[in-house]
């Protein structure tokens, strides 16, 4: 009887509402039994799918019993009172519901506001790669004490620009990769692409969190202090921001609790 379906920009995000009404001839010209022929009573059945493609299935049942309306009364002079709605309105409220049937929050804009915060650590962190990859040693006094602080060993072990360069590189992947988890770009892009691409983005700070936290432990390293201080907490902050952005942004097809909306009355 009616099908309507998403495409284009629309079929990765699905449809959120839908409302329409059909025109009816007065019933002067089109009597009622004949306009409830239209629609013999009965179970109706409604099927939906998903953007994930699940399938959804609902049988409602469709009768003729319609409610009667009140009389019109003979005119009476108006009289000073109150007016007062005791009658029930009907409220459309929006459920997010996941392809289990289980209602639950929409919690992308936690995703989004995790995306740019991460964001924003990871291009601070890429510039400072960039401004030293072009041989500036800032916010240090010189090359000596930059290697000691960030890479814990001697001018000379210093990465090469070329190495600074590519971890520059990484860092902007990484950022493009979570923002457009959180839908902030790349409407075109396969989600999946973004998906596995933030969980892997995440796995790699907090690896890289632990690997290096737990070694600076008890080690003797120049650069414990700071390790221990800044580069370890900042990589486990970013990794866990990640992480929510990974499972709360814009939703992969690979995912099998994959959320729609649904509205109820």
């Amino acid at each position: 009887m009616v099908d309507v379906s998403a495409t284009g920009p629309l079929k990765d995000y699905g449809l959120t509402e839908l409302f329409s009404e059909s025109s009816e001839f007065p019933f002067d010209q089109f009597p009622p039994a004949e306009f409830k022929k239209l629609f013999p009573e009965g179970t109706y059945l409604f099927l939906g799918q998903l953007i994930d493609g699940t399938l959804l299935r609902s049988e409602v049942q469709l009768t003729h019993a319609l409610p009667v309306g009140r009389r019109p009364e003979a005119s009476r002079p108006p009289k000073p009172g109150r007016l007062r709605w005791i009658g029930a309105g009907i409220i459309s409220n929006l459920l997010l519901m996941t392809s289990d049937g289980s209602a639950a929050a929409d919690r992308r804009p936690l995703a989004r506001a995790a995306a740019i915060t991460a964001g924003v650590l990871l291009g601070a962190i890429g510039a400072l790669h960039a401004l030293w990859a072009a041989g500036s040693t800032w916010p240090f006094s010189d090359k000596a004490r930059l290697a000691e602080v960030i890479w814990g060993g001697s001018a000379s072990t210093f990465p090469s620009a070329t190495a600074t360069w590519a971890v520059v590189v990484m860092i902007g992947t990484a950022v493009a990769l979570v923002t457009g988890q959180a839908g902030l770009w790349g409407a075109g892009v396969p989600r999946w692409v973004f998906w596995l691409g933030t969980w892997g983005v995440a796995a790699v700070l907090i690896l890289r969190a632990l690997l290096f936290g737990t070694a600076a432990i008890g080690s003797d390293a120049v650069n414990r202090t700071w390790e221990l201080a800044l580069f370890t907490p900042l990589c486990l902050v970013i990794g866990l921001l990640c992480m929510i952005v990974a499972a709360y942004g814009a939703r992969s097809r690979s995912r099998k609790a994959r959320a729609s909306t649904a509205y109820g009355l």
